[in-house]
């Protein structure tokens, strides 16, 4: 249907009404087929290049030429089958045979293709049925022929018009520079851990290619760095590739062996806690599960398991040693490794003295020795894991093994799942977070992250209106603007107030709401504006933030079916609560302090609160019933 009926638009969709359903163009018939006014769309569904309609004529002309070979008599219907076993094994039989199952990360319709291609043989026999039916009225067969093929034009030129602008991708370098800029937010000669393709390709792609292609300090600039994608970690032939030279990378410090994590080895090591293990060092973890003895003697006498084709951990947290030298050595403050150490040593003392109130010389001596110790703990608590991955004892294995001499940096599209309870000592130093040798709470360091944003960063031309942006490309804008709020309320908390209205100026120069739709960093950056006394720059983005929320509110309000309601949900929560995630004549509506109202009201803008609560006052029953539905879908 999308391609010889037409299309909703381009966001990849699950079942719900506003994304990814064939639509005609004809009004009655799309809303008996998907739900819902069309006239009231939100703008940036209504103008969404990947909106194409044909009206059914390239469905239609299709059929047209099937019944052109159904009336060709036996010969017809012989060349009939053909196109049509070609339509079937190349669709249908397709899906059949791959059992491809609901909610793929990515639409399939690629895997269809020789289908298409089938139809439109039907779609050009469709141009000789409509000649046929013509030489029934004109009986000159140059005129007949000349008029169906004007006729049936039409049909090509319709979707080639309605297809340009979102199969066009001329000047559209957001990948790459996108790519690059990953790499750009990393020290020299230091480590990502990155999660799926579009974090991961690009990144390969500027080390491979740009790297070659553009001065020697840029070529550094990338080619030193490791990229380690925490998928393809999950296999052993990928964690041998980190073991050797890449580029200008040197392998990683990885003690694993090829026999500890070749194919069928330590795919998951299982988590059962033992209060024998109430913790365990990271050093002694990665021993215990390298060797098939003390596994052995692990399932035999404490875990008292017979599966011997299982690796086993007997406690869910791990804690890593760490050197101060070694810290302070890898360009961590003396500061803060100094505080970090003075807590560790402090903490060990009180749990002894609780332990043993009344022993004054065990006091004494535990204070000498913790005076002595240069190494102090960082914590690993794995509590909500069943199990650790290769590419998770990987992660434990580097930074054991490291010591601070390479810097290890998380991408900022890894997933906290993902990040090994390590999100506590995380830096932001701009697409990445920096795992540090203390706490840091995923604080940014904003000399760091300025200079990496504003001085090297690149955009792709996400700022055009003339380059299409896909779901994937806007989802990358998105999270490159809130590292752009993020950055900016940092520095506005620091008092760095000129440079903060730089960096919001800099996130709308580059990633504006015409391009990038509006979304919660936008209001951020609107808050960023009032508090820097920018305040007609803070009222125009709120302003046309609360507009693109109240067409959400209006769009979904008018809905037909409770259905409807619930598929449309999601797309209420992130859209069309942001103008009222607070219901202020109802604390029940819950509500944190990022709505378009609350910000208007805190910032002292009450004209643009009082239109917000007009707008929650007009939707209350609406608002209410959303909330019973969601707070029923929630018990």
């Amino acid at each position: 249907m999308w391609n010889f009926v037409g299309r909703q638009n381009d966001i990849q969709g699950n079942g719900e009404i506003m994304h990814g359903n064939w639509c005609s163009g004809i009004p009655f018939i799309d809303k008996l087929a998907t739900g819902g006014n069309h006239d009231l769309l939100p703008s940036d569904l209504k103008n969404n290049k990947g909106n194409n309609t044909y009206y059914f004529l390239p469905l239609l002309l299709g059929l047209c030429g099937i019944l052109f070979q159904f009336g060709k008599e036996k010969k017809g219907m012989q060349n009939f089958w053909q196109v049509f076993i070609l339509f079937l094994l190349t669709g249908l039989a397709i899906v059949v045979y791959l059992n491809q199952t609901p909610y793929q990360p990515r639409e399939r319709d690629y895997a269809y293709a020789g289908s298409f291609y089938a139809f439109c043989i039907w779609i050009g026999m469709g141009v000789l049925f409509i000649k046929e039916l013509m030489d029934k009225v004109l009986k000159d067969d140059r005129a007949t022929a000349a008029a169906a093929s004007v006729l049936c034009l039409g049909v090509p030129v319709l979707m080639a018009q309605q297809n340009w602008d979102d199969h066009d991708r001329s000047n559209r370098y957001t990948a790459r520079d996108f790519g690059g800029d990953y790499l750009l937010s990393l020290a020299p000669n230091s480590v990502i851990f990155t999660n799926g393709d579009n974090d991961t390709f690009p990144l390969w792609y500027n080390q491979e290619v740009e790297g070659d292609d553009t001065t020697d300090s840029l070529k550094h600039s990338y080619q030193d760095k490791r990229v380690a994608n925490l998928s393809y970690l999950q296999m052993g032939w990928y964690v041998s590739q980190m073991k050797r030279d890449a580029y200008d990378s040197k392998a990683l410090p990885i003690s694993m062996e090829e026999k500890d994590f070749s194919l069928g080895k330590l795919d998951a090591a299982y988590i059962m806690p033992n209060d024998m293990f109430p913790a365990m060092s990271v050093k002694d973890a990665l021993r215990l599960l390298t060797s098939d003895t003390m596994q052995a003697m692990l399932r035999r006498n404490i875990l008292h398991v017979s599966d011997d084709d299982m690796s086993f951990l007997p406690t869910r947290m791990l804690y890593l040693e760490v050197d101060s030298a070694d810290a302070v050595n890898g360009g961590a403050p003396v500061e803060a490794v100094t505080a970090e150490l003075n807590t560790f040593r402090q903490g060990v003392y009180d749990a002894f003295v609780k332990a043993h109130p009344d022993d004054e010389a065990g006091k004494a001596k535990m204070r000498a020795e913790l005076a002595r110790t240069s190494t102090y703990h960082i914590n690993i608590d794995l509590k909500d894991k069943r199990y650790l991955g290769k590419h998770e004892i990987f992660i434990l294995d580097l930074l054991q093994n490291n010591r601070w001499q390479r810097p290890v940096y998380f991408a900022v599209t890894v997933g906290s799942d993902s990040q090994m309870g390590l999100n506590q000592y995380f830096q932001l130093e701009g697409m990445a977070y920096r795992v540090m040798p203390y706490h840091c709470w995923g604080r940014s360091d904003t000399d760091i992250m300025y200079h990496n944003m504003m001085d090297k960063f690149k955009f792709g031309n996400a700022n055009d209106p003339d380059v299409y942006l896909e779901e994937n490309n806007l989802r990358m804008c998105s999270t490159m603007r809130m590292m752009f709020s993020r950055l900016a309320s940092d520095l506005l908390a620091e008092g760095k107030r000129d440079s903060a209205l730089k960096v919001v100026d800099r996130a709308l120069q580059e990633l504006p709401v015409t391009t990038v739709p509006y979304d919660y960093s936008t209001q951020v950056l609107a808050d960023c504006y009032y508090k820097l006394g920018q305040t007609e720059k803070g009222d125009a983005l709120l302003r046309g933030q609360m507009e693109y929320s109240r067409q959400y509110l209006q769009w979904i309000s008018a809905l037909d079916s409770n259905s409807q309601l619930v598929t449309a949900m999601s797309e209420f929560s992130s859209k069309a609560m942001d103008i009222c995630d607070v219901d202020p004549d109802d604390p029940n509506m819950g509500g944190g302090g990022t709505s378009i109202f609350k910000i208007a009201k805190n910032n002292g803008r009450s004209q643009i609160a009082d239109e917000a609560a007009a707008i929650i006052k007009e939707y209350t029953p609406f608002l209410h019933k959303i909330y019973s539905m969601q707070t029923a879908a929630n018990s």
